[in-house]
């Protein structure tokens, strides 16, 4: 059979209203309305089927091209989102896998995730045991201070910095994992980069859903004109990577550019015969907001939760100390300095709640979409343990049809978490009742989408969110600037959700056993 239809009043546009006037509302209620966990929508003259089952959903990533397409999303992408040449999309089809295909290698395989998961620990150690300037003054402060209206307040316990949070762990997250991929000249040469890169984001799902620039939503505007800017960041990069690679002078500024990610020295080599610095710089800048639009968000999620439930951090703080090592300072005349960490982030993937936290949070607070065109005509059949109402079902889905899979309506489903609503840390804690292993399993939580084109960067952003997390948690004490812990609603979001409101702290050095004379 076919799958049940929604009903709209506008012809052509369909739903597209009801997106704009509530997109989350209008999504939970098509998901509660799906009796077999699908429904068939039109929008904008296209069939689109949008997936709620589990059970579905594992059977339309079994399949693969030519019956599914994952690749017409790219031209839209280029030409929507980044603002690409209409001109040239017959030349970047044509060498878009010469140009992806060493960047999925970076990230997947080694030597690359090493390289780059090194890169990014050495930034965690400098950055995260200094992250407060603890000073009145913005020109003193460091950036992630300056753009969260840091104030320094003296407390009971001594000197705190207090932040806005979230705008405070977003930058300093972009700015100690980003000069892994670029090097770090790219983001002393802008330092305004991460802004830009925010702004761009909060933009992104109306640029990809093609309104123009002048339609009357302010993010739009914004990041357009934030797009620009960054074009003309990496544009520059690519100018030396040029220079470099023709064994000309190249700007002093940039200095020797050993520290860019190989990967992008090689897309840099396939690319340049055919593309402009310009054109190449429009092209990364996706690359560079798949690194940072999810993971800087995923931070702040994961460090807010982990203080807000009584007793987790100090759980975790006990797990993790094996593999984030804390170096204390020497004494210098009576004063010590600050402490120092030695990281084992891929140790950290055995703390057991730290990485359930992890996949707590992405359930939460992510909102991973997955989206399949069909080629040919084909039938989904329900698993016999069904997931929806009523009785199992096999659904015809016609060719040309696009396929949507809103992963977040399923990861706070009723039907498939209990008290989907609700932040338990240890939710993926599994014990093996025969041998008493503990282990950490997500079930049908698909934090990074799935299928083929599940995201290539999912190790590393995994790696860097809990790396980032431990060091913090390990050197810093965070509480609310007044009363307790408020849970942010959230916002939609390209990747990771934005939280609601602000969230104000006080962040001060963590006291150590060995200060309170233990």
């Amino acid at each position: 059979m076919s799958p049940p239809s929604q009903p709209y009043w506008v012809p052509l546009l369909g739903p597209v209203i009801p997106f704009l006037m509530g997109f989350d509302r209008y999504m939970q209620k098509t998901r509660d309305e799906s009796a077999h966990g699908l429904l068939s929508v039109g929008i904008g003259g296209t069939p689109h089927v949008f997936i709620y089952s589990p059970s579905l959903t594992k059977r339309l990533f079994a399949l693969r091209a030519p019956v599914t397409d994952d690749h017409f999303i790219i031209w839209p992408v280029y030409k929507r989102l980044l603002g690409g040449d209409p001109s040239l999309k017959e030349k970047w089809m044509a060498r878009w896998t010469l140009a992806i295909d060493p960047l999925i290698d970076g990230l997947t395989k080694e030597p690359g995730l090493s390289q780059i998961t090194e890169a990014t620990v050495r930034k965690i150690e400098e950055n995260i045991p200094n992250m407060i300037s603890y000073t009145d003054s913005p020109i003193d402060q460091f950036l992630w201070e300056r753009v969260s209206n840091a104030d320094l307040v003296q407390t009971d316990q001594g000197r705190a910095m207090e932040v806005d949070l979230w705008p405070f762990l977003r930058h300093l997250s972009g700015l100690t994992t980003g000069p892994a991929m670029t090097g770090q000249a790219f983001f002393d040469n802008n330092q305004l980069f991460m802004q830009d890169m925010f702004e761009f984001d909060a933009g992104a799902f109306w640029l990809l859903l093609g309104l123009p620039n002048w339609f009357p939503i302010p993010s739009i505007s914004k990041a357009v004109r934030a797009r620009h800017r960054m074009k003309l960041a990496l544009q520059a990069l690519h100018e030396a990577l040029d220079a470099a690679a023709d064994g000309k002078p190249v700007p002093a500024e940039w200095g020797n550019l050993d520290d860019v990610f190989y990967t992008l020295t090689q897309r840099q080599k396939v690319l340049r015969d055919t593309f402009s610095p310009e054109q190449r710089a429009v092209a990364d800048i996706s690359v560079l907001w798949a690194q940072h639009a999810n993971i800087n968000n995923l931070v702040f999620w994961l460090v807010h939760r982990i203080f807000s439930i009584p007793g987790t951090v100090d759980r975790i703080r006990k797990e993790i100390e094996p593999y984030c090592h804390v170096v204390y300072g020497e004494s210098i005349l009576g004063r010590q300095s600050a402490p120092r960490i030695k990281l084992d982030v891929k140790g950290l993937r055995n703390c057991t709640l730290l990485k359930s936290s992890f996949y707590e949070v992405m359930r939460l607070h992510a909102a991973p979409w997955s989206i399949r065109k069909i080629t040919r005509d084909i039938v989904l059949t329900e698993d016999a343990q069904k997931s929806g109402k009523g009785a199992p079902g096999s659904f015809k889905i016609k060719a040309g049809t696009l396929i949507d899979v809103p992963h977040n309506l399923q990861h706070l489903d009723p039907k498939f978490f209990d008290d989907p609503e609700d932040f338990i840390p240890d939710r993926f804690v599994v014990t093996d009742p025969e041998t008493g292993d503990i282990t950490v399993k997500a079930g049908n939580v698909k934090t990074f989408g799935g299928g083929s084109s599940i995201c290539k960067g999912r190790f590393l952003a995994e790696r860097e969110a809990l790396g980032l997390t431990a060091a913090i948690l390990s050197l810093w004490d965070i509480e609310p600037a007044k009363g307790d812990w408020k849970t942010p609603g959230n916002l939609w979001a390209t990747g990771i959700l934005r939280p609601s409101e602000p969230c104000r702290v006080r962040i001060s050095k963590r006291r150590m056993a060995h200060e309170d004379g233990a």
